[in-house]
């Protein structure tokens, strides 16, 4: 059976594959992404998922079978993000290099795959949660809805504002990247983080209960929406500040 949910991650896996191989951005580090690509792929399938059955562990408590078969949906950003930070950073220590240097090429297409991403929720029906009477809103069948909803046809179309929203952050990272080619590392990783975060709060409005992570009654997708604000904030003004201090030992010498 064709799952074109499943199809379209994997179309974005061998596109980034292809990227790491062809693309200008990566050629400093080619051969550590090229190395540890499948570790990477690993660890963010392993924690997006694993955050995603945190998050619906009611639903997978009554439904183990679906546990595995992710190609019906079931991937959770904040977890992969969490997984590639800690690959990444794991790689930076083993190879002696800067987490900023390997970072920012993967963060500045990271948006390109997001948007890809999305295009398969909207195909599962997925994160259609809350109802509208605008002309965009989609139709959800009686059986799809969610249960306080039943009385609505049509609900907002979250994965598509979701993705227009990370195509526009994908084209202004690669303008800056364009436009400050020695721009100082770490930079680009931190705008994404930065923006990545307030897009996510922005479209938190039209998420329901069910897709949010709550423990002792913390909405744990908020913490982690502000946690990467100020990560990419600091991650911003620190290679910032070693820029300056670069620049000005070079003057000095």
């Amino acid at each position: 059976m064709f799952h074109l949910y499943g199809f379209i991650l994997s179309l974005g896996v061998v596109a980034f594959y292809w990227l790491i191989e062809f693309s200008p951005f990566f050629k400093k580090q080619k051969r550590i992404y090229s190395n540890y690509f499948f570790l990477l792929l690993l660890l963010v399938l392993i924690f997006g998922r694993l955050y995603h059955l945190l998050s619906s562990s009611n639903y997978y408590f009554h439904h183990p079978s679906e546990i595995v078969s992710f190609w019906h949906g079931g991937m959770s950003i904040i977890g992969s993000l969490i997984g590639l930070i800690i690959g990444l950073g794991t790689i930076a220590r083993r190879e002696k290099i800067s987490f900023s240097a390997l970072a920012d090429p993967i963060f500045l297409f990271l948006p390109l795959f997001q948007a890809l991403g999305r295009l398969a929720n909207l195909y599962n029906h997925e994160l259609l949660d809350k109802p509208t009477s605008l002309p965009w809103g989609i139709y959800l069948p009686p059986s799809q809805r969610p249960a306080e909803y039943l009385e609505f046809k049509y609900f907002h179309p979250l994965p598509l504002y979701e993705l227009l929203l990370d195509l526009i952050l994908f084209f202004f990272l690669l303008h800056q990247a364009k436009r400050n080619h020695l721009q100082p590392p770490g930079q680009l990783t931190g705008w994404y983080f930065l923006f990545y975060g307030l897009i996510r709060l922005v479209c938190q409005p039209f998420r329901g209960r069910l897709n949010n992570f709550y423990l002792f009654n913390l909405n744990l997708n908020i913490v982690f929406f502000f946690f990467f604000i100020i990560f990419g904030f600091l991650l911003i003004i620190s290679a910032r500040m070693k820029y300056a201090s670069f620049k000005d030992n070079q003057i000095g010498w």
